[in-house]
C-alpha cells in the first residue's frame, strides 16, 4: 500500500491543515476501507459522484437522513467523516447500532481507517504522546489524543431507549435506523444530545415500511421536519449497470424494490405488506378546485386520547368523492375535541358526520356518550357499523383505480371514486401508504398490541373506514331553491306591512 513519505515539520503542518480543512481531500488521499468483495483486504476509498454530493451536504447540514439501497458504502462514508472530525481536538461521536456486535463492528471500521493512515500523521498508542496525534482503540470506544489538547472520542453503543441519553455529542450516527425495534424511543434519547449546540445527527438505513425511519422520511418529504434526505439508488455504484440489476432480479430471493430501489417513490412503495396497495400519487392526489356551495359535505371521526382524527369529504354530482381537509391530534378531552372540530370546520354545512358505535356508548364517569357530548356543541354524529373486514373492503372499493376520459379533451386518465386534494391531508396519505397488512389476517391491517408506531397509523384510516361504511349520494344542484328561499325571506316583511 503506497504511503506518502514522512515530511519535515513545516510540510507536516501544511499537510495537516489541508487534511482538516478539506474532508474530501482527506478521504480521497488517505482513507482505505475494508473490502470483502475483492482479493485485497483494503481498497482506496475513491468517492463516487453521489457520495461526493452527500459529503458536501454532510459538511453544512445538521440533520440528515440517508435512504439507500444495500451495499453502497454509506456507513463507510459516514464513519470516514466521523474519523475526519476526530482529527480535531475535543470532538465526541456517538454511534448507535442494532446490537453490541454491530456496535463493535462500527468501532472496528473506524480503527481500520485510522490504522491505514500514514504513521507520520497518526499512530496507535495507549498513552498520549507529546509530539503527534495518537489513537487508542478498545472494544466499543476509540480515543484520539491531541498533544496538549482535549482528546476526541468515538463511542459505539447498542441502540436502546436510553443509549447516550446523558451525553453531549458533536455527531450522532444511527445505523440501520429502519431496523431498530425501538427506533422512536432511541431517537428521543439521542436527539437531545446534539440539540443544544451545533451537533449533527445522521440516520442511515434501507427502507422498512411502517418503521419510525419510514415516518421520518415521509415527514421530511412533506416538510414536517428539518431533515435533509439523501437518497442513493441501486446504481449509485457506477459498476452496477442494467445487466447487473437484471441478474440480481433473477437470483435475489428478497424484495428487490425494497433492498435495491431505483427511486425514492419505489423505496416508499415497496409494498409487499402494504395494505392499501391501490394507492398511487398520480391517481389519488388531485389539484384543489373551488367547491360549489351545493355539493354535499361529510366528515368522519375516530376519537381517543391517543388519537383524534377527523376527515372532511365532498361528493360531486357524479358521486365522485374528494377529501379536502383533515384534523389530526392526540391527548384531547371531548370538549376540546368538539371545539377543535368547530374551528376547523369553518362553518361548512355537514350532511353526515360518521362515527363508530363506541362513541355512542355511555361512559361510566359521566353517564353520557361521546356522541351526546358532541351534540351539546350542535355536532350531531351518525353511527356506522364497525365490522373491520367489511369496512376495509369498502375503503378499497373507493380507492380502486379505473380509467376514464376528460369530457373536454377526451384524454384518458386514471382516477378513483375517492381522491385527495393535494397538500390538504398529508397525515392521511402517510398513514394509508404506510399501514401494513396483518400477517395473521389478510383482510385486516396490522396493529400489534404495544407497538406505538403501528397503532399511530390506524387513527386516520379508521376514520376513513367509518366514512366508507356510511352511505353517500351524488350531490344535486338545488341552489336555485336556496336562492328562491332567500328572496322569499327578504320579501316576507314587506308583505306583512302591506297586509
Amino acid at each position: 500500500m503506497p504511503k506518502k513519505a514522512n515530511p519535515d515539520a513545516e510540510v507536516y503542518e501544511v499537510e495537516y491543515q489541508a487534511i482538516i480543512k478539506n474532508c474530501e481531500y482527506f478521504i480521497n488521499e488517505f482513507v482505505y476501507i475494508e473490502s470483502k468483495g475483492t482479493r485485497e483486504t483494503e481498497i482506496k476509498f475513491k468517492l463516487w459522484p453521489l457520495q461526493r454530493a452527500a459529503l458536501k451536504l454532510m459538511l453544512v447540514w445538521r440533520l440528515l437522513i440517508f435512504l439507500k439501497a444495500r451495499q453502497l458504502g454509506c456507513t463507510w462514508l459516514v464513519l470516514a467523516y466521523a474519523t475526519w472530525l476526530m482529527l480535531r481536538p475535543a470532538k465526541k461521536i456517538i454511534a448507535l447500532s442494532k446490537t453490541e456486535d454491530d456496535a463493535k463492528e462500527l468501532v472496528h471500521r473506524v480503527e481500520f481507517i485510522l490504522r491505514h493512515l500514514p504513521e507520520w500523521f497518526i499512530k496507535m498508542s495507549n498513552v498520549p504522546l507529546a509530539d503527534m496525534i495518537t489513537y487508542d482503540p478498545i472494544a466499543t470506544r476509540i480515543t484520539v489524543y491531541h498533544p496538549g489538547k482535549e482528546p476526541s472520542v468515538f463511542m459505539a453503543l447498542p441502540a436502546g431507549p436510553n443509549s447516550g441519553a446523558s451525553l453531549t455529542a458533536d455527531l450522532v450516527i444511527i445505523d440501520e435506523w429502519g431496523l431498530q425495534d425501538e427506533a422512536e424511543k432511541i431517537y428521543r434519547a439521542a436527539y437531545p444530545t446534539i440539540n443544544d449546540g451545533a451537533g449533527q445527527l445522521f440516520g442511515v438505513s434501507t427502507m422498512r415500511i411502517g418503521s419510525f425511519f419510514y415516518r421520518m422520511v415521509k415527514d421530511c418529504l412533506l416538510g414536517l421536519n428539518d431533515y435533509k434526505l439523501i437518497f442513493w439508488p441501486w446504481n449509485t455504484n457506477p459498476a452496477r449497470d442494467q445487466e447487473w440489476y437484471e441478474r440480481a432480479v433473477r437470483n435475489y430471493a428478497g424484495n428487490m424494490k425494497s433492498d435495491y430501489p431505483a427511486t425514492i417513490e419505489e423505496a416508499l412503495s415497496q409494498a409487499e405488506g402494504c395494505f392499501f396497495n391501490e394507492l398511487n400519487a398520480d391517481t389519488h392526489i388531485k389539484q384543489s378546485v373551488k367547491i360549489p356551495d351545493w355539493y354535499k359535505r361529510y366528515a368522519s371521526i375516530d376519537f381517543g386520547l391517543d388519537g383524534y382524527a377527523v376527515i372532511w369529504y365532498y361528493v360531486d354530482d357524479q358521486g365522485m368523492i374528494r377529501v379536502y381537509r383533515e384534523l389530526y391530534d392526540h391527548d384531547k378531552v371531548i370538549s376540546t375535541a368538539a371545539d377543535m372540530f368547530l374551528a376547523a370546520n369553518r362553518g361548512d354545512r355537514i350532511s353526515g358526520f360518521f362515527a363508530p358505535p363506541d362513541l355512542f356508548a355511555r361512559r361510566q364517569e359521566t353517564g353520557k356518550s361521546l356522541a351526546e357530548s358532541f351534540a351539546e356543541k350542535k355536532i350531531y354524529l351518525t353511527q356506522t357499523f364497525n365490522n373491520r373486514e367489511k369496512g376495509w373492503l369498502a375503503v378499497k372499493e373507493l380507492l380502486k383505480p379505473f380509467k376514464t376520459r376528460d369530457v373536454q379533451t377526451e384524454e384518458e386518465y386514471e382516477t378513483a371514486l375517492l381522491t385527495i386534494n393535494a397538500g390538504c391531508a398529508p397525515h392521511l396519505w402517510r398513514c394509508l401508504s404506510t399501514i401494513q397488512r396483518d400477517p395473521n389476517n389478510y383482510n385486516d391491517v396490522q396493529d400489534r398490541p404495544g407497538n406505538e408506531i403501528e397503532h399511530e397509523l390506524t387513527h386516520l384510516p379508521d376514520a376513513f373506514r367509518y366514512f366508507a361504511a356510511g352511505r353517500t349520494f351524488p350531490s344535486i344542484d338545488n341552489s336555485h331553491l336556496a336562492r328562491q328561499a332567500k328572496l322569499i325571506d327578504r320579501l316576507r316583511p314587506q308583505a306583512a306591512i302591506r297586509m
